[in-house]
């Protein structure tokens, strides 16, 4: 199993995690930070590559599904 953190911070906020394990890809969370806008406010997908074949949230915060819903 590899995660990888794609937070932007250790602050809140822009929660968002890749979990590889065998053929899977999963986006765990995917979230914006409350006190940033804009292509700052996201996690770094860029990490993650291109594609994950599945997503899970832990929670309904924001910070937790803003980015996966458009804010």
């Amino acid at each position: 199993m590899n995660i990888t953190n794609l937070n932007p911070d250790t602050d809140i906020g822009a929660s968002a995690w890749l979990v590889e394990l065998e053929a899977h890809r999963i986006l765990l969370d995917a979230g914006m930070h409350p006190k940033l806008e804009g292509r700052d406010a996201l996690p770094k997908f860029g990490k993650a590559g291109t594609h994950t074949r599945d997503d899970a949230t832990s929670d309904e915060m924001g910070d937790h599904i803003n980015a996966k819903v458009g804010g």
